[in-house]
Parts: structure tokens; C-alpha cells; sequence
């Protein structure tokens, strides 16, 4: 009786078969730099909500911190 396949095979074989990225890892580039954007962007982009809190509208109490944390 003849041996299987599979015994021929080396696990590294075996295994290669199963599973091999879409890219070669060689043609793979870095990741450029992310452009920064303003901290409040989304302050900007977005309709301001229709809360108050102690009758000051939510979107004058978050500008500040958030132009705070892009370090403006």
C-alpha cells in the first residue's frame, strides 16, 4: 500500500496551501502619514445638537475643550 499524499507532504507544505496573503509581503508599503485634522471638525461639520445646558447652548461649551485638545 502506497503512502498518502499528505505523509509525503512536510508540514510547511501542508500548511502553505492553506493559506497565503493576497499581496506578497515584500510589495507592501508603509502607511503615510495621517494629515491632521482640526479637533473640532466635527463641530464644524455637524448641525449643532438643540441641547442647553444651564441655557448655553452645548456647541459653545464644547469649543473650547475641543480646540484645546488639538493644542490651538
Amino acid at each position: 500500500m502506497e503512502p498518502s499524499r499528505a505523509q509525503e507532504a512536510s508540514f510547511e507544505d501542508q500548511t502553505a496551501g492553506f493559506y497565503s496573503p493576497g499581496v506578497s509581503l515584500n510589495r507592501l508599503r508603509p502607511r503615510p502619514d495621517v494629515v491632521a485634522a482640526p479637533a473640532d471638525l466635527l463641530l464644524r461639520m455637524l448641525e449643532p445638537p438643540p441641547v442647553k445646558v444651564r441655557h448655553i447652548p452645548l456647541i459653545d461649551l464644547l469649543r473650547r475643550p475641543y480646540r484645546e485638545l488639538g493644542g490651538e
